[in-house]
This record gives C-alpha cells, structure tokens and sequence, in this order.
C-alpha cells in the first residue's frame, strides 16, 4: 500500500512540477506532511495502533517502510527546490533528518 501511496504523491509532484502549480503543490505537501506526523505519533505511541481505525498503518520499525518513507521525502525535497517554495524544501528537510536519525537509532 505504501508503494501506491507513494507512486501516487510523485505523480501528483510530476505534474504540478510540469505546470508550475505552487498552491496545488503545497496543499498536497501539507498533506504529506500531516500524514507524516500521524506515522511519527503511531510510532511514539504503538498503543494508538490497536486502538486506531488506521488498517494498513505504516510501521518506522520496518526498514523497508522506513526506506520508502524517505524516498518519498527525498523526491518531495527535489520538487519543492525546483518549484522554490522554501518554506516545504525547510519542513521536508527537518522530515528526511528526523527518518534519518530514525534509522540510525531505532
């Protein structure tokens, strides 16, 4: 579920990329970002799983979800320097350093 999700969001980045749609682009990161913070809430809390409605919830204990969360992060930096919008590339970068941290300390 994770790969669609992701194929999704880079897709939605290709074309507002291609179209210069900044305010698309950044209601769909504010997304993203919100999704972020729920997953790093879950993980802080793995109580909150059993309790949640969430039915695939994304695990930052799985190196291969932990992997693709920062894929995805990588190539929403990308776009966000390429479209200049300063205030997404600062936010995304305190997310990649965050999973970055996450997988040297478990």
């Amino acid at each position: 579920m994770l790969e669609f999700y992701n194929r999704t969001a880079q897709g939605i980045f290709d074309f507002c990329s291609k179209y210069n749609f900044r305010i698309e682009y950044t209601r769909v990161s504010e997304t993203l970002h919100s999704h972020f913070n729920q997953i790093l809430k879950q993980s802080k809390h793995p109580e909150l799983l059993v309790a949640s409605k969430i039915p695939l919830p994304v695990r930052l204990e799985e190196e291969e979800a932990l992997q693709k969360v920062l894929e995805l992060r990588y190539q929403q930096l990308k776009i966000a320097l390429k479209m200049r919008v300063w205030s997404d590339a600062f936010r995304t970068t305190e997310n990649i350093y965050q999973l970055i941290n996450r997988s040297k300390n478990p």
